[in-house]
């Protein structure tokens, strides 16, 4: 969610609480829009990211670590001059509105004490990061905004440094004192707008997310109108709102997470209160802490979307091209089915040719291979002696034969390669590290696959010297006990399969469908058939089989049922690799097979 004033308002609660008399010792700007400041504070180093960033601008302390530039941006270097080696006094905010503001102690170039203010509004799209010198006069800012860019404020150097325009909302502490005395605080002009648009336009620093919460403790529709509502609804709203007011205004903030699971570790959203529209939450020690599990992951997802559609945009080009190839050469396979008509009108021309008339166009003549003794037309050239045209029929069976015989051949190479890549492609698919990404990227380069045209894209992460750690095969346990090992990639499907697994394991795979390879540890005992079922399911997910693929559950689904799959199934002994060809490319025998419904496995152990 954008950040809220109340969560800006318990953010610097928490920053004044941990920072407050800290010494500067570091600043670094890694991009555009993001700060780095490093704290020293009781024999530890605290880091504080401070974002303008439009899609996610931000201020928390962090883990992340992100290379420093060589050459630092200027505004980087402004902030080192006047900030590096102070001490911060306090972390403030005004009021309720999305702007936190760092004073520091500093001193000038004749070692007079000074108060310097780093300022950073969060407010979407409007976020900036602002140095103040004593007088409240800008330094400079990481955005500059000039007339012609807003009319009604300018961050330029050297001008009085204003707040934003003020959005005429009641305070919570103004809410409050009118809750308490019972006075009115809805707008009457506001009386036929739906509740939740009302709240969001009244209250100071309040999300949609929070006045959402408001009305869901109160029980009110939020398209109920003000107009429309009864004495209760009235009486609801204001314990509710009340309510949430007094923790606001005692500072009882309670940092949480939330999630789209109970199972996941992976936060959807985060806020300095619990909120009710999230079923599933989990409180954490701080508001930062919260914010950097928060971003940290959506930057990760983020890295990982980005290498995920460089590595697709190759794969589906190179498919596209390959597909092409495989008309072509069906289309010659179509064209050369005649050749054999070419090589009998040659022998037959032969076989009469003591027939030759001048200027002959048409030989009939008996075909000895019919044994109903047909007789065939064979066109001939007139300008052209019999054996003249016998030799022109051969040519042309030789030359369609080498056609026919040169087109099967690549027309199969284009349909390994085309499965080869649908592999990769579901790989990618399935890819939740970015070691799966460098496993698969390695695949490609390795098998020839790879185009300079595509720029890799720039991601956050350090360079990495050496190869890639390799990942383990994802691991389940079946709800009988068993391990149930699923590959991430070609490479490790082939690990798997022809090197980890024992004989008697089982080995599992979508039919006739790209996939991943699936291993139920059998510890040479009978599997059990809810262990089967769920591998199978397994190995149902794993080949995105209903997303990709729509149409292999028309045809293989029994009546009545098209979600079902079908997944083969077979000792790891009938599985057998055959020399030269592309991982994860397997052959086996003595399968059976099962229909399953694809279902998402919990995480991995």
């Amino acid at each position: 969610m954008p950040l809220d004033g109340i969560t800006i308002n318990c953010l610097a609660l928490e920053l004044n609480q941990v920072l407050a008399g800290a010494r500067l010792d570091r600043i670094y700007q890694p991009d555009r829009y993001d700060i780095f400041l490093t704290f020293r504070q009781a024999n530890e180093n605290l880091r504080l990211i401070l974002s303008a960033n439009p899609a996610s601008p931000r201020v928390h302390l962090t883990k992340e670590n992100r290379d420093n530039p060589a050459n630092p941006p200027m505004f980087c270097m402004l902030l080192r001059k006047h900030l590096i080696g102070s001490r911060l006094l306090e972390v403030c905010t005004s009021g309720f509105e999305r702007i936190l503001q760092f004073r520091f102690a500093t001193v000038n170039e004749l070692g007079d004490p000074l108060v310097k203010t780093l300022v950073a509004e969060i407010m979407g799209r409007h976020s900036n990061i602002i140095l103040l010198n004593q007088d409240q006069r800008i330094h400079d800012a990481i955005l500059h905004v000039d007339q012609t860019m807003s009319r009604v404020r300018e961050v330029m150097p050297a001008r009085i440094y204003q707040l934003p325009p003020d959005q005429n909302k009641l305070s919570p502490d103004e809410a409050a004192t009118r809750l308490a005395f019972k006075q009115s605080w809805l707008p009457p002009t506001m009386n036929m707008q739906p509740l939740e648009k009302v709240l969001l336009a009244t209250l100071q620093g309040f999300s949609p997310q929070l006045c959402q919460d408001i009305l869901d403790a109160a029980g009110l529709d939020p398209r109920l109108k003000p107009a429309l509502m009864t004495p209760a609804d009235v009486q609801a709203l204001t314990d509710a709102l009340q309510a949430r007011l007094t923790e606001i205004l005692a500072g009882q903030y309670r940092p949480s997470t939330f999630y789209d699971a109970p199972d996941s570790n992976i936060p959807i959203d985060f806020h300095a209160l619990p909120l009710r529209q999230y079923p599933w939450q989990k409180t954490t020690a701080g508001i930062s802490q919260a914010m950097d599990l928060f971003y940290l992951e959506r930057s990760r997802q983020n890295t990982l979307r980005q290498k995920k559609q460089f590595l697709e945009k190759i794969l589906t080009d190179r498919l596209k091209h390959t597909l092409k190839k495989l008309s072509i050469h069906q289309s010659d396979i179509e064209e050369s089915q005649n050749r054999e008509q070419y090589r009998l009108f040659g022998e037959l021309i032969l076989a009469n040719i003591h027939l030759e008339e001048p200027k002959l166009s048409l030989l009939p003549a008996i075909n000895y291979y019919d044994e109903a003794q047909t007789i065939v037309e064979i066109p001939l050239d007139p300008g052209l002696s019999l054996a003249s045209n016998a030799q022109r029929y051969f040519k042309r069976y030789t030359k369609a034969r080498a056609r026919y015989e040169n087109s099967s051949r690549l027309a199969q190479e284009d349909q390994k390669d085309i499965q080869w890549m649908e592999t990769l492609l579901n790989a990618l698919a399935s890819a939740t590290h970015p070691d799966d990404l460098t496993a698969v990227r390695e695949e490609m380069q390795a098998c020839g696959l790879s185009n300079k045209s595509h720029r890799q894209p720039r991601t956050r992460e350090k360079r990495k010297s050496g190869k890639s750690a390799v990942l383990p095969p994802r691991q389940y346990t079946s709800s009988d006990g068993l391990t149930i090992l699923v590959g991430r990639n070609n490479l490790q499907n082939d690990r798997l399969t022809m090197k980890m697994a024992q004989k008697d394991d089982i080995w599992l795979h979508v039919q006739k469908l790209p996939g991943t390879h699936v291993i139920i540890r059998a510890n040479h005992q009978p599997v059990p058939e809810q262990t089967l079922l769920e591998a199978a399911a397994i190995a149902a997910w794993f080949s995105k089989a209903a997303a990709a693929f729509p149409q292999y559950r028309q045809e293989t689904a029994p009546a009545g049922n098209p979600q079902k799959v079908a997944v083969d199934y077979c000792p790891v002994g009938h599985v057998r690799k055959p020399a030269g060809s592309r991982p994860g490319m397997v052959v086996y025998d003595r399968y059976k097979t099962i229909m399953v419904t694809p279902q998402e496995p919990p995480d991995p152990i």
